[in-house]
């Protein structure tokens, strides 16, 4: 499994989970994880090993994950907003970035 497959993996288990979720402590390992996958992604993005079609939205989206997610996810009254911005992130990976690894 790619790199792209595997941040998607981890996109849609959190929506899942944010789907039935009863308390946001059962959300945040999930989020952890895909915070990892986006630094990952990052990484070698930055290293050139991924390229995009849109060369401008990669760190909107990294910051988003990394900075923004971990803080709005704590507090339960964010939970749709989180889930719908989740989706929106997922499209906008499959079908604006469309990244491909070198």
């Amino acid at each position: 499994m790619g790199l792209k497959d595997d941040m998607l993996s981890k996109l849609e288990a959190l929506v899942e989970e944010l789907s039935s979720c009863s308390s946001v402590d059962s959300c945040i390992p999930i989020q952890n994880d895909f915070t990892q996958i986006v630094e990952e992604a990052m990484r070698i993005f930055k290293e050139g090993k991924i390229t995009v079609d849109v060369k401008g939205l990669p760190l909107p989206m990294y910051f988003w994950a990394t900075e923004e997610l971990p803080e709005k996810i704590k507090d339960p009254k964010n939970i749709k907003s989180i889930r719908n911005q989740l989706i929106l992130f997922k499209n906008s990976i499959l079908h604006i970035l469309n990244p491909e690894e070198r």
